[in-house]
């Protein structure tokens, strides 16, 4: 006898909730045989045929949450009632469903667990926004929580390896400070790209590799961190950059990070070039590793608190984008915010003896990941400051 598809596929993933919630994030509308067929990150139906978020596949997702959910509490608690037994696997899913369609808080949450507990620091990056993550970093570790964990990708990963570093007056000092020359120059070619006529253009623009040239990078990062300083640093490194031989992350540690690493983990592709470590070209661990919390987890260390700092401000956008690159700024932005939230709510299934704690900016940041303004960034710093001093008041029940 050939099951209906809406009975197979309930059949394949009844047993492994998390897999649900990683793999195909759907779920069945109540007192129905169909699937709803919407991708919830993806913002396209089973079959093909737009169904995003801002269409009827939003609607029937909230109606479906509802149905199965009249039963449970929202966040934290359905998280805990889940693991007393009561409805687990549909609570789980419900859960990490119910926790990518609201809106992220600002602040932290009241913390679970001793305060004392080791911390794993989850830094995403962002170009210039590492700014305020970098406030928010230094103050963080400045007011005494204990971190034995810093984990980044993208911009994420040099916070995290001055962190690493220990020497937080330094990291605050190059946002300060740091220019777009610092950071990267525009290359010739693609100048001269833009005085072709026509086709010639994109021939132009296709042979040069990449827009920017991040050679100035590779000279700050080089000034900016002692790597014998974070060979024998307390706090454990994690960095993130993606392989495009294998078409996966590649993971850096204290012992193994480097400048070429860093620049790795940093490189948006067709923006700055592959890097190569060791004969493998790697770009930006944005691309696998995001926000790497489920990566830091997975190391079985023993950590009671993971803080996930994520520099991406809801409502950052004034206007829809006009240009090219505001549109693959924006398109990239809407990525990294939909796939670090999945991967906290990812964390805390997977790890529920782990207080996972999301953090964002309390107000947007106004800066774009490759507008290197002195001005901008050292408000944004101290906008991290603050906004640390918040998530630990929050956590603290202050």
């Amino acid at each position: 006898m050939v099951r209906p598809p809406a009975v197979q596929e309930r059949a394949a993933l009844e047993g492994d909730p998390v897999l649900l919630a990683d793999r195909v994030l759907r779920i069945l509308p109540p007192g129905t045989g169909q699937p709803l067929g919407l991708w919830p990150l993806h913002g396209r139906a089973a079959e093909g045929r737009p169904g995003g978020h801002h269409a009827g596949g939003l609607r029937r997702l909230r109606l479906a949450l509802a149905g199965r959910a009249a039963a449970l509490e929202r966040g934290r608690s359905l998280r805990s009632r889940a693991r007393r037994g009561g409805g687990r696997q549909l609570a789980l899913i419900v859960a990490a469903l119910l926790g990518l369609l609201a809106a992220p808080a600002p602040a932290c949450e009241r913390a679970r667990g001793a305060a004392d507990a080791p911390v794993a620091l989850i830094l995403s990056g962002g170009g210039a926004k590492g700014a305020w993550e970098a406030g928010v970093a230094a103050a963080l570790v400045e007011r005494g929580l204990p971190v034995r964990l810093a984990a980044g990708s993208s911009a994420g990963a040099l916070n995290a390896a001055m962190v690493a570093d220990g020497r937080l007056d330094r990291l605050q000092d190059l946002w300060r400070t740091v220019t777009r020359e610092q950071v990267y120059t525009l290359r010739p070619s693609v100048v001269l790209a833009g005085l072709l006529p026509g086709v010639l253009t994109l021939l132009a623009l296709d042979r040069a590799g990449s827009l920017l040239d991040p050679a100035p990078l590779r000279e700050l990062i080089a000034g900016s961190i002692d790597l014998e300083r974070i060979r024998a640093s307390r706090v454990e490194l994690l960095v993130v950059a993606t392989d495009l031989a294998r078409y996966d992350k590649r993971v850096f540690d204290n012992r193994t990070v480097s400048v070429d690493a860093l620049m790795a983990a940093a490189a948006m592709p067709g923006v700055f070039p592959p890097v190569r470590v060791d004969g493998v070209p790697l770009v930006d661990g944005g691309l696998t590793g995001r926000a790497p919390v489920l990566e830091a987890l997975a190391l079985g260390r023993p950590i009671g608190r993971a803080v996930v700092v994520m520099s991406y401000a809801p409502d950052e956008r004034a206007s829809a984008p006009t240009t090219l690159r505001r549109t693959l700024e924006e398109a990239m932005e809407l990525v990294m915010i939909h796939a670090i939230r999945r991967d906290v709510e990812l964390a805390r299934l997977r790890h529920p003896d782990v207080d996972v704690q999301l953090l964002t900016p309390s107000a947007p940041l106004m800066l774009r990941p490759l507008d290197f303004d002195t001005e901008g960034m050292a408000k944004a710093l101290e906008r991290g400051r603050a906004d640390a001093q918040a998530c630990l008041d929050a956590m603290h029940g202050r």
